[in-house]
């Protein structure tokens, strides 16, 4: 078996600044782990451009560009 690391209330941000108003002691969906006293950022998703916006783009780029002759 490998290393246990059991979450608990304890390692919480909210719970150890006193910010945290439930009485459980199992991790919330609000659980956010502290790291030397501080709030550890949540991940995001990477944004990653939709390809009907770039050519949506083009084409609002070529109605607005003078026309040459």
């Amino acid at each position: 078996m490998g290393k246990s690391t059991d979450t608990t209330c304890s390692h919480c941000y909210f719970r150890q600044e006193g910010l945290c108003a439930l009485p459980t002691e199992t991790p919330c969906p609000t659980f956010r782990l502290s790291v030397r006293g501080g709030l550890t950022p949540p991940r995001q998703a990477q944004l990653v451009p939709l390809l009907r916006d770039a050519h949506r783009d083009r084409e609002r780029d070529a109605a607005l560009r003078p026309a040459l002759v």
